[in-house]
């Protein structure tokens, strides 16, 4: 492709939010020239993604508060668990380092109370 750059190292090896960030309107802002290159090459402060993300932001918070107030409303169910997560101890997988990872599957850490609420 004419004119195609490669992917900075950096946003590969490092997490992303080292080098964007999400403001409380929904724009992404860079906090280093990897980030700057990341919202600029997929246009990430498009007005329609700007105007996407900010939809999100005020649901989430709106969610929250409804939460909080103790009221479930498809507020809460679009930001949470679903209600039938999956028991995985039929299928144990091991993880990369060759442990059992089930213990730690949403299943098991809600029955241990340990779950959020939302993701």
């Amino acid at each position: 492709m004419k004119g195609a750059e490669s992917l900075p190292a950096k946003l590969i090896t490092q997490p992303l939010n080292d080098h964007v960030q999400v403001d409380a309107a929904g724009r992404v802002d860079a906090k280093t020239k990897a980030g700057e290159w990341l919202r600029d090459q997929l246009l990430l402060d498009a007005p329609v993604r700007v105007t996407w993300r900010s939809m999100i932001l005020r649901l989430y918070a709106e969610a929250q508060d409804d939460f909080a107030m103790g009221q479930r409303t498809s507020r809460t169910r679009l930001f949470g668990y679903p209600i039938d997560l999956p028991d995985l101890m039929g299928s144990l997988h091991r993880n990369g380092r060759g442990t059992m990872s089930v213990g730690t599957s949403s299943f098991v850490r809600r029955a241990r109370g340990e779950l959020e609420e939302f993701y």
